[in-house]
Formats: C-alpha cells, structure tokens, sequence
C-alpha cells in the first residue's frame, strides 16, 4: 500500500477520485504539486484520495469535471481533525466519524467552492449548534446535503426530520417536519449567531407564511 507522509495543518476538506483509467490515476499527483496529502486504494481498490487547502479546492474539481470523474467530497475531514498522514486506517476511521454534508454531485460542489460561500464543515457546525440550541436531541445525527443544496437531518428515534438551506450572515430558517403528529408538532424557526440563539419560532398560520417565503427564498 502506497503510504503519503507529508503533514500540515492548514488542510481541509477530502476528495476520494474513482480514476476510470491507470493514467488517469498517474495524473492526480500532479493536479496540485504542493499543499496537499494524497492517500491511495482508502475506500476501494485504485481510489485516490487528496486532503488539500481550501483555496486548491477548485483545481481537483477542474479535474473531476474534465475527465468526468466520479468522486466523493468530505468538508469536515482535515489534518487538524485528527488525520495522521503514515497511518490510512487513521483516514478510514475519520470517514466513518465525520461524514456530515458529503457532496458526490458536481455542480453542487461547485455551488459550495463559489467565493464568500460558507464553508460546509461550518455549515455542518452550525446545524448542530442550531440542533441543540433547539433542543431536538438527535443524538449526533448526521447532517447531509441534497443535490438542491437543503440540508437535512433525519431524526429516526422520533420519525421525524429537520430542513434547512444552511447559514447567511449567521443566521438560517430551520423547518422540523414530524411523519406522525402524535410524537410532536412540526416546528418553524429561525436560529442566529451561527446557532446559538432562536431568533423567532413561527407559531401561527399567518407566521408560516412569512416562513415559507423566507425558507424558499
């Protein structure tokens, strides 16, 4: 197994390429020359994977879009997250363990690499802040991304799940969704400071509507 030894930890965010073609893997290294880790065959037999700085993000999915690789993106695992460079199962354990808001599709990840967007291991940080603020208990639910850019939490234990389009100037609309009335009401919210405050909870039916229109806008 090819071992990568390189440490720095200014690094975020994961991408796991799926080359189609040996070449195609020979060529990844080369995609950034420095400021990056690269780990090889984490996931599956012939992957590549590459932790690189925020700011080299936009060359790896020039890559992905050229060559229309299929790939995997991971905003939360970094070097700083824990990440030892000599040891592959180290990277292989973190993907278990932080696996919040994993983007496979390309034109969403290139929604979230667009400039003054906010970062998604933030958005992650802050869904959960807003989670419990609200005290939903969801016992450390994951946090994941549909290909509209919603974010979502399903809530299992109460059959339920929690929406949002994410974070704008600290502040976002969270909308809880009930499948069965009987465990509780559905619940319209708006949480700041990145979540750690509700700002307002929409309680009537006039309310909802102002909601509506904000969460969709």
């Amino acid at each position: 197994m090819e071992i990568n030894n390189i440490s720095n930890n200014n690094f975020k965010g994961t991408f796991v390429l799926q080359p189609k073609t040996q070449q195609m893997r020979a060529a990844i290294p080369d995609i950034i020359k420095k400021g990056r880790q690269i780990f090889y065959n984490i996931k599956s037999e012939g992957d590549v994977v590459i932790v690189t700085k925020d700011k080299y993000d936009k060359k790896v999915k020039e890559f992905i879009a050229r060559d229309n690789v299929p790939f995997a993106y991971y905003p939360e695992i970094n070097t700083s997250s824990g990440l030892d460079s000599e040891v592959p199962s180290g990277l292989r354990a973190l993907m278990l363990q932080k696996n919040n808001c994993v983007i496979r599709s390309l034109s969403l990840l290139d929604k979230f690499l667009t400039s003054g967007t906010l970062h998604l291991s933030a958005q992650s940080e802050y869904i959960q802040n807003a989670i419990h603020t609200m005290r939903l208990n969801t016992s450390g639910a994951r946090v994941r991304i549909d290909d509209n850019g919603m974010f979502f939490v399903r809530d299992e234990a109460k059959q339920r799940t929690i929406n949002t389009f994410g974070f704008k100037n600290g502040m976002a609309y969270f909308y809880v969704r009930p499948e069965h009335i009987e465990y509780q009401d559905s619940r319209r919210v708006l949480v700041g400071k990145n979540g750690q405050e509700i700002i307002k909870e929409f309680e009537t039916p006039k309310d909802w509507k102002k909601f509506n229109k904000a969460f969709n806008a």
